[in-house]
């Protein structure tokens, strides 16, 4: 259901790439030993199970178990 909603708003959902590097405007995937690059102002990343302790070592103030928490414009609060 969620799958058809973002397809239906025009968000492709590519499942099983890598991601070989990014750029300050673009970024390169690795899907089935094809390298294509996708162009895009904006990269959310969302791979992995779980967080990185050194945030909460290098951020306790900010970090949540591994996790940086952010508001939901994907700021962090209390940062410039």
């Amino acid at each position: 259901m969620q799958e058809k909603y973002l397809e239906d708003n025009g968000i492709e959902i590519i499942l099983g790439a890598g991601i070989k590097g990014a750029t300050k405007d673009s970024f390169t995937i690795e899907v089935d030993g094809e390298r294509k690059d996708l162009f895009a102002s904006t990269l959310v990343w969302t791979a992995g199970v779980r967080g990185n302790k050194l945030m909460d070592e290098t951020f306790p103030e900010l970090a949540k178990r591994g996790r940086l928490v952010t508001t939901q414009q994907l700021t962090v609060p209390r940062t410039r």
